[in-house]
């Protein structure tokens, strides 16, 4: 488990990722954005923009590369912190 801050640290290292969003549409979760893109689908972005368009992206997203043997997952969950959960698989932080 690694904190908001440091997903978006080891964002900034990268220079282009790729995200797709686990839908919970169907949970009808009130104030949650949507993925705004083709269901299934997987976006594309300069690392950069993405950190900038996190707010309006849904809470739960799987980032990675093209090598795919990493990942970096945000959940609309959190700790009794009030700290987001956000883990990394395959990486070293």
């Amino acid at each position: 488990m690694i904190s908001f801050q440091s997903l978006c640290l080891e964002l900034e290292k990268r220079s282009e990722v790729f995200t797709f969003a686990d839908d919970h549409s169907h949970d009808k979760i009130i104030g949650a954005p949507l993925w705004i893109y083709p269901i299934d689908s997987i976006a594309i972005f300069k690392s950069k923009e993405l950190i900038e368009i996190l707010p309006e992206l849904p809470e739960d997203l799987y980032i990675f590369d093209e090598s795919v043997l990493w990942t970096l997952v945000l959940t609309h969950e959190y700790n009794d912190k009030q700290r987001r959960f956000c883990y990394q698989i395959g990486l070293d932080i």
